[in-house]
Order: C-alpha cells, then sequence, then structure tokens
C-alpha cells in the first residue's frame, strides 16, 4: 500500500499518476470512475420490449414550445424510465457500477442497452433469479473480474443462503467480486478507450495481466429494521476488512444503506465507518471472515474528497415528488477501506486510492420524467 500524490505525468496513450512514499518506489495510479444508483425495481410492470420503445423514439428535436418542462413526478413504468437510465450510463461512462432493486428484466434490459458492460448477481429471494439483484455492472474496456471470483451473501443470521432477518421488511443481500481494472487511454475517467462491445468478455482474467487489483461490495440494507441495517453495517464491515486484509488492494463498498450518516436510523452507517461497535454476527462467518481490528471502519469518498471535486446534489433520495416537496436524504454511499485504524497510520501508510471527484448526479431532467427515486451517486477515484 502506498500514499497517493496528486502530480500527474501525461504521456500519449497513458495517464500515469505518481504513487510513492519517500521510501518506496513509484508506481502507477489508474483512474475509475464508480456509480452506485438504485434504479427503483419494476412495479409497474408490462411485456413492452426495448426494440418497441427504441422504435417509437422522434427523429427530430422537439419544439420548446411542445415541452412541458418537469410535467410530473409520477413513477412510470420501467419500460419508460429505463431509456434515461441507459443515457446516463451512456453519456458518464462509469467503469464498474453498483446497481440496486433490479429485477431480472431490469437487469437483462440494460445488459443489452449498454453492449460494452458485462455483470454478475443473483436475486436475493432464491440465490438464483427471484428478486432484486444487488448487481455489478463493469466496462469491458477497462476492467475485469479477477478469474472468476465472486459471490453473494444475505444480511441475516444466515449470511451463506438466501435468508431474511427476522423483522426486516424484505430478504436483504450483498455481492462481491474481485476486479482488475486497466490504465485508461488519454481521455481518463469516462474516456473512450478501444470499443468496448469489440473486446472479448473479460469475466475470468489472471493476475498476470496489467492492472491494479480491488473488491468491491454491491449491497442494499432494510428500509423498516434499524437492528438489520446494523447487523448488515457489520457483515459488510467484516468481510471488507477480510478482503483487505487477504488480497492487500483497495475495497469499495457501494450501495443503498438506508442509513445516514447521523440520527436514529444511522446505526448501520457508524458500524461500517468504525465509529460504533458491530453487533453479534454468525459464528461461521465470523470464523471465515473475522479478525476486523476495533476501530476500524470504511472511509465516506464524499467526506474524502476536496471541496473544489465536490459537485451536484447534496442528497440522494427523492422519491417519486415535485422538486420542493421531495422527502430528501442521504443513503446511498461509496466508500472506500483505509490502512489503519486513525489518521496517523493512513498518514504513514497511504490507503492504496486516492478520491478526486464526488458527484450526486440527476435524476429528473426537464424533458423526461424521473428516472428514478434515487439520484446517480459517482466517484472518481486513483487506483494504486
Amino acid at each position: 500500500m502506498v500514499r497517493i500524490s496528486s502530480f500527474l505525468i501525461f504521456l500519449p496513450t497513458l495517464i500515469l499518476t505518481t504513487l510513492a512514499t519517500p521510501s518506496q518506489p513509484t508506481l502507477i495510479a489508474v483512474p475509475i470512475r464508480f456509480l452506485t444508483w438504485n434504479l427503483r425495481y419494476d412495479s409497474l410492470p408490462n411485456s413492452i420490449p426495448i426494440n418497441s420503445t427504441l422504435s417509437h423514439l422522434p427523429h427530430h428535436l422537439p419544439l420548446d414550445s411542445s415541452i412541458i418542462p418537469y410535467a410530473s413526478p409520477l413513477e412510470l413504468p420501467w419500460s419508460t424510465r429505463r431509456l434515461s437510465v441507459a443515457r446516463e450510463i451512456s453519456f458518464n461512462r462509469p467503469d464498474i457500477i453498483c446497481f440496486q432493486e433490479a429485477l431480472q428484466r431490469q437487469v437483462t434490459d440494460l445488459q443489452e442497452l449498454l453492449p460494452g458492460y458485462e455483470h454478475i448477481g443473483v436475486g436475493r429471494d432464491d440465490g438464483k433469479t427471484k428478486g432484486e439483484y444487488e448487481a455489478i455492472f463493469w466496462r469491458r474496456d477497462r476492467v475485469g473480474l479477477m478469474e472468476g471470483d465472486w459471490d453473494t451473501f444475505w444480511l441475516s443470521g444466515t449470511p451463506m443462503e438466501p435468508s431474511k432477518f427476522l423483522g426486516a421488511g424484505s430478504v436483504r443481500s450483498a455481492t462481491r467480486g474481485r476486479f482488475m481494472v486497466y490504465p485508461a487511454s488519454s481521455s481518463g475517467y469516462g474516456g473512450y478507450d478501444d470499443d468496448a462491445t469489440e473486446i472479448k468478455k473479460r469475466s475470468n482474467v489472471t493476475r498476470t495481466d496489467q492492472g491494479k487489483e480491488l473488491t468491491v461490495i454491491c449491497t442494499h440494507w432494510d428500509d423498516q429494521s434499524d437492528a438489520q441495517r446494523k447487523l448488515a453495517g457489520s457483515l459488510v464491515r467484516m468481510r471488507g476488512a477480510h478482503e483487505l486484509a487477504t488480497t492487500g488492494n483497495p475495497v469499495f463498498v457501494l450501495g443503498d444503506f438506508n442509513s445516514p450518516r447521523q440520527g436514529v436510523d444511522s446505526g448501520g452507517y457508524q458500524i461500517i465507518t468504525g465509529k460504533a461497535e458491530e453487533v453479534k454476527v454468525n459464528e461461521t462467518f465470523e470464523y471465515n471472515f473475522g479478525g476486523v481490528k476495533k476501530g476500524w471502519g470504511f472511509l465516506d469518498l464524499a467526506e474524502e474528497t476536496h471541496p473544489v471535486g465536490r459537485s451536484g446534489h447534496a442528497f440522494t433520495f427523492t422519491g417519486f415528488k415535485r422538486q420542493g416537496s421531495m422527502d430528501v436524504s442521504r443513503i446511498d454511499f461509496i466508500l472506500g477501506s483505509q490502512v489503519g485504524t486513525n489518521s496517523s497510520e493512513a498518514q504513514a501508510q497511504g490507503n492504496g486510492w486516492k478520491v478526486e471527484r464526488f458527484r450526486v448526479g440527476e435524476n429528473w431532467y426537464d424533458q423526461e420524467g424521473m428516472a428514478s427515486d434515487h439520484r446517480p451517486v459517482y466517484a472518481d477515484v486513483l487506483v494504486g
């Protein structure tokens, strides 16, 4: 692990960043753009195929006088919302995406609309296709899945099988994957490298490939049970610390926590960030993944970003309501692992990453309906 400096060296084909401590050699940092987005599950299903949606798109811009800005905040069927989601992603070109609440149809639609991506994940209700996915998508031209290494665990008393925490509103889970990120072209974050649709699938890359390794955990915690959120924070924190200890590479957690930074519902957030003690977890899970240091926790990338690099909205959840009457909250997060349990340790050793920009994007453009009741959350990170 090394500390990251912000000095950039521009070369014709790569963006290189020096990563070094005084006693260590210079290494190369790789830029990566993360996105987490709760899509809102397909609560108004229909059988309209993608081809039908595409065929009905107008080929000319509408007259300005015909547009009613922000016409309605009402929830629309997924078949109407899916193009708004795909357009947002196609324009911003995140390298790794964590989706929450995506049902199988939504995952399948996005895979079709985003052909340059691959994905992992299962339906949380049965570990196959039933229920919502905590799906991880990655750009094929920038990222590869390490040796097919991924799994799902459940945020309950029996984490290794599909199960629901007693008192929770829904089954809750997390998807974990190990990835390799390849150097970017001169366009850097979100930039164009090769045509991703022409690159072979990267779902089984090996450590002989050149790139930077990291672990990603995509998760969604309960909206009704604070006890479940505390357990979820404990389980994900433990699994993330284990990944850091066993791989020596950074770990990032992305998702909808339903737990804000402060207040009566913040217990899960407080635990995963090391500000509160974890609760008791399944003994087998602790045997396999335990040993996390007291006081260790993940860092909130919004807080770690310099104020100049923070942009967009403050809140990530809006509901399907008009601006000014939205029930807003910040419950969607991107977190990164830290080496030590305090700032002096991190200062001495570095965390192996540096966040440069953080943005809460838009879920409602003036000529479209709302894409989701959550806003997309982005982070641009250098990994070394």
